[in-house]
């Protein structure tokens, strides 16, 4: 298993690492993971904001900023998995990020707590 150290108001603790993979299968479709530019993201965004990452339903692709560290990439992988699984499930507000945010941090919960394997 490996462990990162992550800090939150100046505190530090160990937290098991959260694996990021290349692709996945979601419902019926195979889905890619893919690490970017913020330059890239705001591009295809067409959004003067910072973008952390994108979930492209035409694309099947999550994408996510490559400069980002590795603690935020997670949350990141884990926020844009939601929009993913929302979308997958024929929800409208798949892209409301309202109700996106609070459920990925649920789904970083479980991966942080979960105990072995079977």
């Amino acid at each position: 298993m490996r462990w990162s150290k992550r800090c939150s108001l100046g505190r530090c603790s160990k937290m098991k690492r959260i694996e990021i993979p290349r692709s996945f299968d979601l419902s019926s479709d195979h889905w890619k993971v893919r690490m970017v530019t913020l330059r890239t993201l705001m591009k295809w965004d067409g959004s003067k904001a910072r973008l952390d990452g994108l979930c492209s339903f035409k694309r099947l692709t999550i994408y996510i900023n490559k400069d980002l560290s590795r603690a935020r990439m997670e949350e990141t992988w884990l926020h844009e998995l939601e929009h993913a699984i929302e979308g997958a499930r024929g929800m409208a507000n798949a892209g409301a990020e309202h109700v996106v945010t609070p459920r990925s941090k649920l789904r970083a919960q479980v991966y942080q707590t979960s105990k072995g394997s079977h």
